[in-house]
């Protein structure tokens, strides 16, 4: 039954997620926590750097959630907890303004950037409640 339980909670993460060995960065995932720091232009080369760095959180975080995914081991209970369906919807809208940051134009950039900003605040608070030692 923990197996099951388990299993319900890390496969969406798991199908989300490609191995490691596709990821881009070799960020510490403590550096990508806090998220990339605010530019102050629009420029592409700006937008650019900006969304290079949030790539790098996206694998940051990614390392961090396997490796949390890796160590799960306790009772069902405990995969299915609030706050581990917390983290995993934080984790989703992460990589949903992550992607619609890289997609967007020069007319939705601020939008888009905001809507990163506020996912990644998210889903620090989140690891925080599952993980509060390791942030």
């Amino acid at each position: 039954m923990r197996t099951l339980a388990k299993l319900i909670f890390l496969a969406p993460l798991a199908l989300a997620c490609p191995p490691p060995a596709f990821a881009q960065s070799t960020a510490s995932p403590d550096a990508a926590v806090a998220g990339p720091s605010t530019t102050t232009g629009t420029t592409t080369a700006d937008r650019e750097t900006y969304v290079q760095t949030t790539r790098d959180d996206l694998s940051a975080w990614r390392g961090k959630l396997d490796a949390f995914a890796a160590n799960a081991k306790g009772s069902a209970s405990e995969a299915g907890s609030a706050a581990d369906r917390a983290l995993h919807s934080a984790w989703t809208e992460f990589q949903v303004a992550s992607d619609h940051l890289e997609s967007v134009g020069a007319d939705g950039w601020s939008v888009a950037k905001s809507s990163y900003e506020k996912a990644s605040e998210d889903l620090s608070a989140a690891w925080r409640k599952v993980r509060p030692e390791q942030l």
